[in-house]
């Protein structure tokens, strides 16, 4: 999968299911001070390298889609059920379906 050919909005989604994910995994195994699954639009646009607007507007499309939530203003984390299609879907456009 090349980052160059995703979308802003999959990057997004992408960063939160990893977040997610770790976080879960984490605390599966016990870890004292696991990674927090929350992430922040000040995150995301240093991750990304893209203009907060841009963000805040992918953000918009993820929560009207109602496949992330927000835990504050400005932190974000994916919806469980949204994990599974997700990545699904990028395997699908990976594999040229």
């Amino acid at each position: 999968l090349n980052p160059k050919d995703l979308k802003i909005i999959e990057k997004v989604m992408i960063i939160l299911i990893s977040r997610r994910l770790a976080n879960r995994l984490q605390i599966k195994r016990k870890k004292e001070n696991p990674i927090n699954s929350d992430v922040s639009i000040e995150e995301l646009t240093n991750m990304l390298k893209e203009k907060r607007n841009v963000i805040i507007a992918r953000i918009k499309d993820l929560r009207d889609n109602n496949l992330i939530s927000s835990s504050s203003s400005g932190i974000y984390n994916v919806q469980p059920h949204a994990i599974a299609s997700f990545l699904n879907k990028i395997e699908g456009k990976n594999n040229g379906a």
